[in-house]
């Protein structure tokens, strides 16, 4: 059993290899040759065919494994991403607190002076002579 690229191919071949007839630009071949090849692509055909689409019908499944395997990784790295962003917003929003708390400390100790002069807390005040 030949394959049908084949078998075209040596009808081809018969062709070429064809008696010329003058004057008629016509060519004697082996019918014989050309019909035996016919009736080879008619029944090589369907099973070529049916080959294609079993090679086919597998590259599609390829290609559906492939994609859902990529969204299950895609949404497992999005399901990671959303805990490192929320784990990070909580250490973020602890480390504020943390701030605004030693700020408002901070602000207590070296508040200014109330009479206005340059001492802050724990400081001199050159203005009223006390320390703040």
């Amino acid at each position: 059993m030949m394959n049908v690229q084949g078998l075209l191919d040596k009808i081809e071949d018969t062709i070429d290899m064809g008696s010329k007839i003058p004057l008629s630009g016509k060519i004697a071949v082996d019918a014989e040759t050309i019909k035996q090849c016919i009736e080879d692509i008619r029944y090589d055909l369907p099973i070529e065919i049916e080959k294609a689409q079993e090679v086919m019908s597998h590259h599609n499944n390829i290609i559906t494994r492939a994609n859902n395997e990529a969204s299950s990784i895609v949404s497992s790295a999005q399901t990671e991403a959303d805990g490192i962003i929320s784990a990070a917003k909580e250490k973020a929003s602890g480390i504020a607190a943390t701030a605004e708390a030693n700020a408002k400390t901070c602000s207590r100790i070296f508040r200014p002076c109330p009479c206005s002069g340059n001492g802050r807390g724990g400081e001199y005040c050159k203005k009223c002579k006390k320390s703040g």
